[in-house]
């Protein structure tokens, strides 16, 4: 007998209808997809497996979650489109940018020079933007900036300075992007960060212009949808292998905005160990659902799973369109392999 838990996600968005302008993004103008009302539970068919919602109690064959609502109205209760990243395996940048104050500085068609722009992860001018090709000979370099590279850093060594991100472009252009000051021991390598673009154009998702970061590990509350539910063998079970996530099914109207839906997965057991896995509806047949290779029994190990509904801004189809209701099932079910009690 096979141990499954469906996790079932009633997701309706509501898309309101926006004026063009010359230039918009994904926070503001392309984020149209505003969610109504939201009703999710949990469900088990097995013996061996059980779910709640609280870590310490509750525990039976399902779980829900009271609804939430988004009013159409209250622009605070918006679910923006938004992507994710991860930072070089190389480890973040450590970068020293310096301003240009010499009044006789002229651009001579070469060289390098940035833009400084308010960074979302600082608050303050920290992301750094190249505008050399914006330039033309003899203007005036005076308040632009320089960058000195230094090195990249696996994990932080300090937290007095920025590190940052080497954001490339689809040309090739390279802007430094602020990731903030990072506590001395933390891991910087491989490491998730979140954020959103602008597009020029009004019927363009245009993924690979410049990110604005807005966040480390995991999304602002505005641009994810987030439950979390806990799982556990049940009492006089044995240890069970393989607790994985079995499939992720997607059901309901398919529009434009479903091919943006993604799922980011973070597991963790009682021991600390942590696996982050992400679902593509765009390309479900890619997804690799494997989360532990063994889970105590017996009511002895907790697995914490937090779940992450968002959507693409740099998927093709994350643009803007007219108004369109549309409602979506996301079912996921976890499962561990058979067992014999015989």
């Amino acid at each position: 007998m096979k141990g499954r838990i469906v996790w079932v996600f009633w997701l309706v968005v509501v898309l309101a209808v926006l004026a063009s302008t010359a230039s918009y993004a994904w926070v503001a103008m392309n984020v149209s997809a505003r969610v109504r009302g939201i009703e999710i539970g949990a469900e088990t068919d097995s013996v061996y497996l059980e779910i709640s919602a609280n870590a310490g109690a509750g525990y039976s064959d399902s779980v829900t979650f009271d609804r939430v609502m988004y009013f159409d109205d209250n622009d605070d209760a918006r679910l923006s489109f938004v992507t994710y990243g991860r930072i070089s395996s190389h480890g973040a940048l450590r970068a020293t940018p310096y301003i240009i104050t010499a009044s006789d500085a002229k651009y001579n068609g070469t060289g390098t020079f940035f833009k400084a722009v308010k960074s979302n992860i600082t608050g303050e001018e920290d992301d750094f933007i190249d505008i050399s090709d914006t330039l033309k000979v003899g203007d005036s370099l005076v308040g632009y900036y320089g960058i000195t590279r230094g090195e990249r850093h696996h994990v932080s060594t300090t937290s007095d300075y920025n590190y940052y991100y080497e954001h490339e472009r689809s040309d090739g252009t390279v802007d430094y992007l602020c990731i903030g000051k990072i506590p001395v021991g933390e891991q910087l390598a491989n490491r998730i960060f979140w954020g959103y673009a602008t597009s020029t154009n009004l019927n363009e998702s245009q993924g690979k212009n410049r990110l604005n970061i807005l966040s480390l590990d995991v999304p602002p509350d505005k641009y994810a949808l987030h439950e979390t539910v806990f799982i556990r063998c049940a009492a006089g079970t044995v240890d069970a292998n393989n607790l994985h996530i079995s499939s992720v099914d997607i059901a309901g109207y398919r529009n434009y905005l479903t091919g943006t839906i993604r799922i980011m997965f973070v597991a963790t057991t009682d021991s600390g160990e942590t696996v982050t896995k992400f679902y593509n509806h765009r390309a479900p047949e890619s997804f690799d659902g494997f989360l532990f290779p063994d889970i105590k029994g017996d009511e002895s190990e907790t697995v914490k799973v937090d779940m992450y509904v968002f959507f693409d801004g740099t998927d093709e189809d994350a643009y803007y369109q007219n108004s369109i209701l549309t409602r979506n099932d996301v079912i996921v079910e976890f499962s561990v392999d058979d067992q014999d009690y015989n």
